[in-house]
């Protein structure tokens, strides 16, 4: 399986201890809870912080809010599809 770049240094930073390593935020939008929750536990322990959503209209606040380096987004949400919420 090959990982982002961003991943491996990441990874590093935090097994090895370094110091100025920046913390990646990542937004998990995703209408099932169990896919939310798998999501979060694999990325926390590499040192991601996250922020779980369950619809499109919920995505759009906590993104003007945290401002996340990446959205992990589902393309079928309530409220608002993935699609809609990309061009608000």
């Amino acid at each position: 399986m090959c990982l982002p770049i961003f991943v491996l240094m990441k990874v590093n930073c935090v097994k090895f201890g370094i110091e100025g390593c920046q913390t990646y935020h990542v937004l998990i939008a995703e209408d099932i809870r169990v896919n939310r929750q798998l999501l979060s536990r694999i990325l926390c322990p590499l040192g991601f912080r996250t922020r779980k959503v369950s619809n499109g209209k919920e995505s759009i606040t906590v993104w003007q809010d945290w401002s996340p380096h990446l959205i992990w987004m589902d393309a079928r949400m309530p409220i608002l599809s993935e699609h809609e919420t990309c061009y608000l």
